[in-house]
């Protein structure tokens, strides 16, 4: 049972970062031309990924209840491979968002176009 629950809010976990990515706001102020440039409103970035901290939260506690739900069932090997294979690339993902809104508000001055890439 502690193993589905894990599972059932991994996967609630995901549609939320896909509902999240299907909001206009999101679509229209996050493109990777944005992050490229770092060029955003930085009111509009904000609200785009708000829950992006709970969604870095809730990723650390689904991995811990599934190790406490693992333990004694399956050997460390399996555990890691189900943490690289179904974890990883969603934290992969939350961090890039987090970087690029990090790198888009740290901004105090906004350059006239045509945008230069700072990459």
């Amino acid at each position: 049972v502690e193993i589905y629950s894990a599972i059932l809010r991994l996967f609630n976990l995901n549609l939320e970062m896909s509902k999240m990515e299907q909001e206009n706001t999101y679509k229209g102020w996050l493109k990777e031309y944005n992050i490229k440039h770092r060029f955003s409103n930085p009111s509009h970035v904000e609200r785009a990924v708000a829950d992006l901290d709970r969604f870095k939260m809730e990723l650390v506690y689904i991995e811990k209840e599934m190790k406490s739900a693992m333990d004694g069932i399956y050997d460390d090997d399996t555990f890691s491979e189900w943490i690289e294979t179904f974890v990883v690339p969603l934290n992969e993902k939350i961090m890039k968002l987090w970087e690029a809104k990090e790198k888009i508000l740290e901004k105090e001055v906004w350059p006239r176009r045509p945008l230069k890439s700072e990459l």
